[in-house]
């Protein structure tokens, strides 16, 4: 993700995503849930933060299975 405050390795966040509905990339779906920093580097004026997410709501997993691929 990127973001514009750097963001602490290994430390657990509060987040909500906005992930695009595979029928129809207009419209997106917010999944709120917790996710760890992995690492967090600055790229031109933003960070990009890889993050490993968790305790998502059980109506969203197969949603972000299928956005992952």
């Amino acid at each position: 993700m990127q973001c514009s405050a750097v963001l602490k390795e290994k430390q657990t966040y509060q987040m909500m995503m906005e992930v695009p509905n595979p029928g129809d990339a207009s419209q997106r779906t917010q999944v709120v849930c917790k996710a760890t920093c992995v690492y967090s580097i600055l790229s031109g004026n933003e960070y990009r933060a890889a993050m490993k997410y968790f305790e998502v709501p059980a109506q969203h997993a197969a949603l972000l299975a299928e956005w992952h691929g």
